[in-house]
């Protein structure tokens, strides 16, 4: 009977709970990248994400969302100083970091602040909307809870829950045939730019679906790093798929 009780309250954590979310990321591209995934997950109402600091600040400490989104070296390393107030603050709400910083020192401080998550950027598609569904599936599971047993906690932290109970959303098969079909016209490793010079379709949209066919390996990524800025993200297809 526990058991049963048990399933019946993470199922209602898959179907009907969603979560308000608060992104705080300065450039613009990669909040709109955030944007484009986060609409692929059911368990999300509302996002809210602005350039403007002071505002994203006032409406973090609203107390009207439960998840924040935050880049900790946008806005020149506000990360650290957010991350304080919002604990001094008591401010109910779970952190994802997603950040290019891996200096494991920097990290270790970063937990101390107690985040749910830490992503590296470049990140995935995949990657993103699976930290998202655990984080809400943990916050709904504790909310139903006043106290809970040792196995049941190890099942939330153990990341044992399986919260990933949607369908692949916002794939469109007539749209990832026609981008199959300019990707196996490529005869050597090519870019986001390189597949929309070849088709009517946005360059965001074009990368969702690349990154989707990386997912299900039917592509391979190589990154290549240049003296400055960001790595340029080659694909290629698998052999296999050739």
């Amino acid at each position: 009977m526990y058991n049963d009780i048990l399933v019946m309250k993470i199922y209602k954590c898959k179907e009907d709970d969603k979560m308000n979310v608060i992104i705080i990321e300065e450039d613009p591209m990669v909040r709109e990248v955030i944007l484009e995934y986060i609409k692929e997950v059911n368990s999300v109402s509302k996002v809210y994400t602005s350039n403007d600091i002071d505002i994203s600040k006032e409406k973090l400490l609203s107390g009207m969302y439960q998840l924040l989104i935050l880049d900790i070296k946008s806005y020149n390393n506000i990360g650290i100083s957010i991350l304080r107030e919002i604990r001094d603050k008591i401010i109910d709400i779970e952190v994802l970091v997603i950040s290019s910083e891996s200096n494991i020192n920097v990290i270790k401080n970063i937990n101390r602040y107690g985040i749910a998550d830490y992503i590296l950027k470049p990140f995935s598609r995949s990657r993103l909307k699976k930290s998202i569904k655990r984080i809400n599936c943990q916050i709904e599971v504790l909310k139903t809870y006043k106290y809970i047993n040792q196995d049941d906690i190890d099942r939330i932290y153990g990341k044992k829950y399986n919260c990933d109970n949607e369908n692949t959303r916002g794939i469109n098969t007539e749209t990832y045939a026609k981008i199959f079909q300019v990707v196996k016209k490529q005869t050597s490793p090519f870019t986001t730019k390189h597949i929309t010079n070849n088709i009517s379709l946005s360059r965001i949209t074009v990368r969702r679906y690349l990154e989707y066919m990386k997912d299900k390996d039917v592509l391979v990524l190589d990154q290549q790093y240049g003296k400055v800025g960001r790595p340029i993200r080659y694909y290629r297809l698998k052999e296999s798929k050739l």
